[in-house]
């Protein structure tokens, strides 16, 4: 979505007045993957939360009966609510077999989280890539000059990445945070379930159904970090190259995405230019790029600010985006990445 922005504020830089609306088209294409890659997290989940329930009534057919029983003495006045309460927590969830099978179920979503992290990695190279070239693009048409970088794709940016890492790290697991933290979770959700006099088959439908959100809403915000990183970084190393192979004098420029869940701290950095080896200097500690993996976890998680190119010895006030928030240079966006295409199939 465009984002209009109007805004009159005093940064480290000083006085900084931003006045156009910006629908940049690196930002739109990560929000696309963004919401593509959310949709396929979805479908994962939800087979998940499927899965959790089967194998947890796999364990609760053998006590159906006996809990029954005891819910209709509770619903006579035969047994307190509260002995109830306590044979399900203190005995029947704290037999060895509910541990073994609350234990598999942890070590199962553990792999889910696995299997998620791979697509997302693999995923996010797109986004690199197609940041890349739109920086590639906007650099050509902000100052004339032409570089020979040729276009990126996923598996370029893979084979950049295996000869140095560093350009986007991975997002790795934790397995054994991970699976701790599961069986937190479901521990939680049948304590939860027990005091509201639940079924064996509501507390199960509980712990999966509070299991999968959990995990999918913690996915979905790696995710979201995961990918404002590699759109900042694909950015930030064609900058780079345009500096060092091309001599162009340019600087970075931290763009914040207002709304109520911006951070003061990114509030702040808006508008603020560094040099490209230069943190930016930010209330909650030095950072590189929006998404920066080598910052605090405070400056990052769940980010969803930019960067834009800033020339120092160059008007940097002239309109180069109409009023509709789109980019204006001398050719489109498309027709130069044909013509890039055409090149490199020379």
């Amino acid at each position: 979505m465009p984002k209009k922005l109007i805004i009159t504020h005093t940064n480290a830089e000083g006085p900084f007045r931003r006045e156009w609306v910006i629908n940049d088209h690196g930002e739109a294409y990560t929000e696309q993957k963004l919401r593509e890659l959310n949709q396929k997290l979805r479908v994962i989940y939800s087979q998940a939360r499927d899965d959790l329930f089967l194998k947890q009534m796999e364990w609760a057919h053998g006590h159906e009966k006996r809990v029954e029983k005891y819910l209709r003495m509770v619903e006579a006045g035969e047994l307190s609510k509260q002995d109830y309460q306590a044979w399900m927590q203190g005995q029947l969830f704290q037999q060895r077999a509910w541990a073994l099978k609350r234990g598999q179920l942890a070590r199962l979503m553990t792999d889910i989280d696995a299997q998620a992290l791979r697509l997302m990695n693999h995923e996010r190279l797109d986004v690199f890539a197609e940041n890349a070239n739109w920086m590639h693009y906007k650099i050509e048409q902000d100052t004339g000059m032409t570089a020979a970088f040729g276009l990126f794709n996923g598996d370029a940016v893979a084979r950049l990445i295996r000869d140095d890492p560093s350009l986007l790290p991975n997002q790795d697991l934790d397995p054994e945070k991970d699976y701790q933290w599961y069986n937190r979770i479901m521990q939680n959700a049948v304590i939860h379930g027990i005091l509201q006099g639940e079924t064996l088959d509501e507390i199960a439908l509980r712990v999966a159904e509070e299991t999968g959100e959990k995990a999918l809403n913690s996915l979905r915000r790696n995710a979201r970090t995961a990918y404002t990183s590699a759109m900042n970084a694909g950015g930030l190393m064609v900058m780079a190259r345009a500096r060092d192979e091309y001599g162009l004098v340019m600087q970075k420029r931290w763009m914040a995405t207002f709304g109520d869940k911006t951070r003061d701290a990114h509030a702040a950095l808006d508008g603020q230019v560094r040099d490209m080896d230069e943190p930016f200097d930010s209330l909650l500690g030095p950072i590189m790029f929006p998404g920066d993996p080598d910052a605090e976890p405070a400056n990052v998680w769940n980010c969803r600010c930019w960067m834009d190119e800033f020339y120092p010895e160059y008007d940097n006030t002239r309109a180069r985006y109409d009023a509709e928030g789109n980019f204006v240079g001398d050719v489109s966006y498309a027709v130069w990445l044909e013509a890039q295409m055409g090149e490199e199939g020379e």
